[in-house]
């Protein structure tokens, strides 16, 4: 090619140059006088031809047609693009507008001619190597991948955002053919023939002159001329169901009620859900389902309001952006389909995880869509950077539902705000409506939920089994493999862990039984009661039990609150309004100390490294604790806010510590040795009522009144993950079985097992040991 181009050549390579006026000898020269063999393709508008430079780069070169051509609408594309750099639309490079006189024969036939002057405009852009996006899009179930088509629908919206919000251009004819990609795959928007350009007070204009492509036409500007950016996000709705859809199949316009239409939105939403569904589970590589059905589904939402006729209800582009960034932003939930093995007469359980990638608190709601055959509606609060198993009870039925499969409906919102604690479902409710009416984005996913008449439990929690009576107190044999509960009607119930069964039920008082503790020792269990009795009964391996003695314990402030074994000495504690005994059955259970603690005792426990000593909890934000020959506390921990409701001694790496629950909704880790606070866990929406430390697993477990168990590491004290067990409510008992990864657990009307998997063991002495391949209990 002659020198005499340079030029042009130069400043074509800079991407930074603002678009040049090119000669058209210069533009015939790279497209070879825009030979067959240069041509890329074909539009309503022009041809669109390959131009070589010297260099070897390329640029498209679009060649209007004369006969339809109309300065206003080249003028109009040349001044809209001059000034656009964005990642998702096509640049301008460059243009053309010169005139040549040709010999136009006149169409009479009579082989006359008669010179006319003929313009000859062309635009030229940056080269898009992948064609238009209709290439890539027929079919939803071949082609390209989600991740693609996600990344496709998001890239568009950024190009659209920038048009509408930075340039005040209206596009008025997206569509797939405009839609060009370059070779990562990364969308461009082209073909600006059309557009219009707003003033900045202007939000629409009326036009006779209604230009586009039926089937993409916004109908306000199809039928009235009413062009706004409105225009443009009813195009891109189209193009979304088509990305996901495969073709052009929204159920709008339909006649009939606007029952019928939401029906219909609602099975073509359901049906789209299905294909992409059962395609992200029949491909392994989709490992991540939950995260991207909650893109399949708000892509769906965000179609079906694009197109919506009433304008007012279509999102703008920068609303459509904060959608698909929450998408994105919020839970990655596991499993989509929970499956409920079957065993007649039996509550079924199934776990659904759900992880908080995020700095903010995620706020959840699950409910059943239409039946009601779930212990439903769960809500609450993920923290940041944690997971929150929520264990979804089915009721006990006598034979298979007809019906096998049911859905369920999570809505979750992050916040970067505190969240005032949930105290009922309609908090929730009010929380996530407010959400929506402050324009916040609640996002919404369909999970499946399926009967099966075989298969394994799919969550940590073995079994639940409810209560007839509401529970009170829980505790676990470190012999057999027992659990005892004690009930507001004056009984004790004993349980197998292993059949989970209960095997007796004794009646041991008329007031309701608030602690219950064994001592294996002896083969004794004993039972404190609201009438300040304490009742101690034998038992053998049978569980055959006989009654051995009962006596008053506290006479003035009744309720006993909380019992404590020594582990070798014949003691026993007892707490009762603000007072403390300590008996020695050796001695006939002769009191031989009394201490007064100044407020309401809640939990006393010896410590289990110094047998002298022992800790308790009261109502006056104060752990105090104890030496047993004296009625005078040794030393006192305060730092919480409110009543201190629960504790327990545990070891860590050889250092002993002592964690204890608070109505302020903390949990604090006190260092025995330093006897000060090393640690405040936070993460509590309720108080936490109860607490232990898992004697294998490096575990603090903790319970709260709304009935959230939370599992803490015991060394870095970090939260491992959070439980919520149906609906029951406060969890009044935490114990673990011995030489198990098994924890029991007592709700205020249920009984839970809880199974921790993937998890190093700790020896006594908190350190951590290599797991022995048989020990997976």
């Amino acid at each position: 090619m002659s020198g005499k181009y340079d030029v042009w050549e130069n400043k074509l390579q800079n991407p930074n140059a603002t678009p040049i006026s090119l000669p058209l000898e210069f533009l015939k020269a790279i497209t070879h006088d825009f030979s067959a063999e240069s041509e890329l393709g074909e539009g309503g508008y022009g041809v669109v031809y390959k131009g070589v430079l010297q260099s070897g780069k390329i640029i498209a070169v679009k060649k209007l047609f004369e006969i339809r051509l109309k300065d206003e609408t080249f003028q109009n594309e040349v001044r809209y693009l001059m000034g656009i750099k964005h990642q998702h639309i096509v640049q301008l490079v460059g243009y053309c507008a010169e005139s040549t006189w040709e010999a136009i024969e006149q169409p009479s036939g009579s082989g006359n001619h008669i010179f006319a002057e003929i313009p000859k405009r062309l635009l030229c852009f940056e080269y898009v190597c992948n064609k238009g996006l209709d290439k890539y899009i027929s079919d939803e179930s071949l082609g390209l991948e989600w991740n693609m088509r996600y990344k496709i629908i998001k890239g568009i919206c950024s190009g659209l955002y920038f048009l509408h919000e930075e340039c005040r251009i209206v596009h008025l004819d997206l569509k797939p053919e405009n839609i060009l990609m370059d070779a990562a795959m990364i969308p461009k928007i082209a073909d600006f023939g059309l557009s219009r350009i707003f003033g900045k007070q202007q939000s629409r204009i009326i036009t006779d002159s209604r230009a586009g492509t039926r089937g993409y036409m916004a109908p306000e500007y199809q039928f009235q001329g009413v062009v706004s950016i409105k225009a443009d996000i009813f195009s891109f709705g189209v193009i979304i169901i088509e990305i996901m859809a495969g073709r052009r199949d929204y159920p709008f316009f339909q006649q009939g009620s606007p029952k019928s239409v939401d029906t219909s939105f609602q099975y073509f939403k359901e049906k789209v859900l299905r294909i992409w569904r059962n395609k992200f589970l029949a491909t392994s590589k989709f490992t991540s389902v939950a995260k991207y059905m909650q893109q399949v589904e708000q892509c769906i939402t965000i179609s079906l309001k694009c197109v919506d006729p009433d304008t007012a209800k279509r999102p703008t582009a920068k609303d459509i952006i904060k959608m698909l960034y929450a998408a994105d932003q919020f839970l990655d939930i596991h499993p989509l389909e929970l499956q409920f093995p079957f065993e007649s007469n039996k509550l079924m359980t199934c776990s659904l995880h759900l992880t908080n990638n995020t700095d903010e608190n995620v706020v959840f709601r699950l409910m059943e869509k239409r039946h009601n055959f779930f212990c439903l509606p769960q809500y609450g609060v993920v923290p940041p950077r944690s997971t929150y198993i929520l264990v979804v009870t089915a009721d006990k039925k006598d034979n298979l539902p007809k019906e096998r499969d049911t859905d369920l409906i999570l809505h979750h919102s992050t916040s970067a705000k505190y969240i005032k604690p949930f105290r009922r479902l309609y908090d929730c409710d009010q929380y996530l409506e407010e959400t929506e009416e402050l324009g916040n984005v609640v996002q919404k996913l369909t999970l499946k939920a399926v009967y099966a008449m075989d298969g394994e439990p799919t969550c940590e929690i073995i079994s639940v089994e409810e209560t007839d009576v509401k529970l009170y107190a829980l505790e676990a044999n470190q012999i057999e493999p027992w659990i005892i509960t004690g009930h507001a009607d004056g009984c004790v119930d004993i349980w197998n862990c292993n059949t989970q069964k209960s095997m007796r039920l004794i009646n041991v008082s008329r007031a309701i039984v608030c602690s219950v503790k064994f001592i294996e020792r002896k083969c004794w269990f004993l039972a404190g009661s609201t009438d300040g009795l304490i009742s101690v009964y034998k038992y053998n391996r049978t569980t055959k039990v006989q009654a051995t003695t009962r006596f008053i314990a506290h006479e003035d402030s009744y309720s006993i609150r909380s019992l404590a074994v020594h582990a070798t000495q014949p003691y026993v504690l007892s707490s009762c309004g603000t007072h403390i005994k300590l008996w020695d059955w050796d001695q006939n259970w002769k009191c031989r100390q009394t201490f007064e603690a100044q407020s309401t005792v809640n939990q006393v426990a010896f410590n289990p490294k110094d047998a002298n000593s022992f800790a308790s909890a009261s109502d006056d934000h104060t752990v105090k604790i104890w030496s047993i020959d004296s009625s005078e506390p040794k030393y006192t921990l305060s730092g919480h806010l409110g009543g201190v409701n629960c504790l327990n001694f545990f070891t860590s790496n050889d250092q002993q510590y002592l964690i204890t629950g608070s109505d302020d909704k903390t949990a604090k880790i006190w260092d025995m040795q330093k006897r000060m606070c090393v640690d405040t866990l936070k993460a509590f929406m309720s108080p936490v009522i109860s607490s232990i430390s898992h004697p294998c697993l490096p575990f603090l477990i903790t319970g709260t009144r709304d009935g959230a168990i939370h599992l803490w590491n015991s060394t870095t004290f970090r939260l491992e993950r959070i439980l919520n067990i149906g609906c029951h409510r406060e969890v009044r008992g935490l114990v673990a079985l011995v030489g198990s990864r098994r924890v029991m657990i007592g709700h205020d009307s249920a009984v839970s097992m809880l199974e921790i998997h993937d998890e190093v063991p700790v020896d006594t002495k908190g350190k951590m040991k290599v797991p022995n391949v048989s020990d997976k209990n």
